[in-house]
């Protein structure tokens, strides 16, 4: 418990963008909110360390999506208009290519999965039900009322449906993840060859000049 106040106490110190700006011009490398550090950021900044470590993941596709959808609906309004003004695909060719120059961005929340937790981590798959992960905490340290791990984030319908994407914006998703595709074994999705289009031109235009737009509000701590 008094790690995890620790963490609570953290957490608290990004809660508004100036807060997170002064902790950024006091430690440049702390670019996302503590619950999104990996764990060499984590273990640098607390000091602590764990005898085991478990990690619950999902696959790379399912998790970007959600990703789309939460951007939407957050608490930061320049990360809802960017999410509702583009389509998924639009949204997706931006934000990788942002990401690929600074995984920070969006507090991570499309960073690699495999960039968060070391290679000796237990892995659990979301898509195989957390009941999993509450037998094996009881395993490492039996209780007298066993662990439950509820799914409780609340889904928000708003925002809009993610559209299917093109091949080229699906490889750029193999690619920007594909070690977690390796490491967590995933399928990775299926890709129709198709010659690059004039639509396919027009994104990519659009696309390198938000990313930087993107990497420059979030250097102000803005997005």
């Amino acid at each position: 418990m008094q790690n995890y106040g620790k963490l609570v106490g953290l957490n608290r110190e990004w809660e508004t963008p100036s807060s997170r700006r002064e902790r950024r011009h006091k430690r440049p490398s702390s670019q996302t909110s503590p619950q999104h550090m990996t764990w060499n950021e984590f273990q640098s900044e607390t000091g602590l360390d764990a005898e085991v470590i478990f990690a619950v993941v999902r696959d790379p596709l399912t998790r970007i999506r959600s990703a789309y959808l939460h951007q939407q609906t957050g608490p930061i309004p320049l990360r809802r208009l960017f999410a509702r003004s583009c389509s998924f695909g639009v949204w997706v060719r931006i934000t990788l290519r942002a990401a690929k120059q600074n995984p920070h961005v969006f507090d991570a929340h499309v960073r690699p999965q495999t960039d968060f937790f070391p290679e000796n981590t237990h892995i659990f798959r979301l898509e195989e039900g957390l009941e999993r992960v509450s037998v094996w905490l009881q395993e490492q340290a039996p209780l007298e009322q066993p662990p439950t791990v509820p799914h409780s984030l609340p889904v928000k319908k708003s925002g809009r449906v993610p559209s299917a994407l093109s091949p080229k914006e699906l490889t750029m998703i193999i690619g920007y993840y594909a070690e977690d595709y390796r490491r967590l074994g995933y399928d990775k999705p299926l890709v129709d060859p198709a010659s690059p289009t004039l639509l396919d031109g027009l994104k990519n235009c659009v696309a390198v000049v938000a990313s930087r737009v993107i990497l420059g509000l979030h250097n102000r701590a803005r997005i």
